[in-house]
């Protein structure tokens, strides 16, 4: 009668940084794990839109997207372990896999805020010229998000196994067994997901919403 083992248990995690961010020097982990010390990293300026009157692709000024200020990491935390063992006629095996991730990453909204400088008719101050409204301060919009989500996204996998080998004779084996795989939704710590649930709504207050059109 012989028993094998094979275990593993191992930690990692990945992180990428964008070095305009300004963490404060209490330390990253800390501070981004708080959605509400996300907004104060930022001190950039608002990137600026150019377009209208004749001037042909104008272009635009200003951080592309988030990169100026991105950071995302992975951690993953895994404990696998595998047993073999001879019993007679049956080599049993049997294995568990668990698997913890969780990555945390800001969302991608306009939280630098954006002028316009594009030419507008409608505007009485407009200078007939987007670099001129630039010059002078004139702007057609200005947007800012209010607030930048933290993301932090997490789950676990669970599988495990376990099978068989029966020489039952010379000219028999029987090779049978059950594996079963378990892989939780995402979910977010921060409650920054939305999702749409019907059966969270009462019946009464749906009727007119959903409508069905046969063709």
């Amino acid at each position: 009668m012989d028993l094998l083992e094979q275990g593993r248990l191992a930690a990692g995690s990945f992180a990428v940084w964008q070095h305009a961010v300004d963490v404060p020097e209490q330390g990253a982990q800390q501070v981004l794990d708080n959605p509400s010390e996300i907004d104060k990293m930022h001190s950039f300026y608002p990137s600026a839109n150019f377009g209208g009157g004749t001037r042909p692709n104008p272009g635009t000024i200003g951080l592309g997207g988030y990169w100026g200020a991105y950071f995302n990491w992975n951690d993953i935390y895994v404990l696998q372990d595998n047993f073999t063992k001879v019993l007679g006629r049956h080599n049993i095996k049997a294995g568990v896999y668990a698997e913890k991730n969780l990555k945390t990453q800001p969302v991608n909204n306009n939280w630098s805020g954006a002028l316009d400088f594009a030419v507008d008719s409608l505007n009485p101050l407009d200078a007939g010229d987007t670099f001129a409204n630039a010059l002078l301060g004139n702007f057609k919009n200005y947007n800012e998000a209010n607030f930048r989500p933290l993301l932090m996204g997490t789950y676990w996998n669970l599988d495990f196994y376990v099978q068989d080998n029966w020489r039952v004779n010379r000219k028999l084996t029987l090779d049978f067994g059950l594996r079963m795989s378990h892989q939780q939704s995402q979910y977010d710590r921060n409650h920054t997901f939305t999702v749409f649930r019907r059966t969270c709504i009462p019946p009464r207050r749906c009727r007119g919403c959903i409508s069905r059109t046969a063709t």
